[in-house]
């Protein structure tokens, strides 16, 4: 599997391998892709609620519950209600590792509900934000805190996914590298059959079971996605267009109103 099949994560500062954001996300457009990473990654709900596909597995969360991402799980988030918002935390693995937390090895519950733990959370909000004379010690901290109470109190007991189980996850990862490295290029579903060495009944159901889309939908959201960063940079949206591999200009304009929630000319404008 090449590079391109996770999120992959840059930290400029090597000593804060720490990233920590804000996200807010709409019912009425949903952009958030299935992806994985190999760092753990927390979520902190403070607005409305969402629905968080885990592989196969869905939950939901709502304002002040924190939802863990396990190291290599594939994932996406759907608002359920007009907005949601929560904080992302993204500690990177080696230095989780450094401080002693297995976090490769270990699976921890997917929701926790801990006041300590939103403690935590709401520390890091804070000095993220005032960003007061070392601030990153006071993160790190917190940081540490924070994964001290989760591989404490919240370890999960549940076994391993099972042999067909893992089978089906790397089918899925490897078409979505694939995908993310050639959505450019006309590819068909029998050319990730072959790639993937499943039948195209069994690799389509798979699919869409573990990432909401079909294989065609997720390649044309990753040119429309590409086709918009274009278009925002002063391309014209038929040069956008044919640069993303699409070759009509009104089936362009169709399949970016349907995923993107409007016209691509109306992003020239907003230039």
């Amino acid at each position: 599997m090449g590079s391109t099949a996770f999120e992959r994560h840059v930290h400029e500062d090597p000593h804060y391998p720490i990233i920590f954001h804000a996200n807010n996300l709409s019912s009425a457009r949903n952009d958030f892709m299935t992806h994985w990473h190999d760092s753990p990654e927390l979520l902190y709900f403070y607005s409305g609620s969402g629905v968080i596909t885990l592989n196969t597995e869905q939950i939901r969360a709502g304002i002040g519950d924190v939802v863990v991402i396990n190291s290599s799980v594939l994932h996406t988030v759907r608002s359920l209600t007009p907005s949601c918002s929560y904080y992302c935390l993204i500690a990177d693995r080696a230095y989780c590792e450094e401080l002693g937390f297995e976090v490769g090895d270990t699976l921890l519950h997917n929701v926790v509900r801990d006041p300590e733990v939103s403690a935590c959370f709401e520390r890091i909000v804070r000095e993220t934000q005032q960003q007061a004379l070392y601030y990153k010690a006071a993160v790190r901290s917190a940081v540490t805190e924070l994964l001290l109470l989760l591989f404490r109190r919240y370890v999960s007991e549940r076994s391993p996914s099972s042999r067909k189980e893992h089978g089906k996850m790397e089918m899925v990862r490897q078409a979505i590298a694939f995908l993310r490295q050639h959505y450019q290029e006309e590819i068909a579903v029998e050319d990730l059959c072959e790639l993937t060495g499943f039948s195209k009944y069994y690799f389509c159901r798979s699919f869409k079971e573990v990432t909401g889309l079909t294989a065609v939908e997720y390649r044309n959201i990753l040119r429309c996605e590409q086709a918009r960063r274009l278009i925002l940079e002063g391309k014209a949206v038929g040069e956008a267009a044919e640069l993303t591999g699409f070759h009509n200009l009104s089936y362009f304009s169709k399949v970016y109103q349907k995923h993107m929630g409007t016209l691509p000319s109306r992003n020239l404008r907003s230039i």
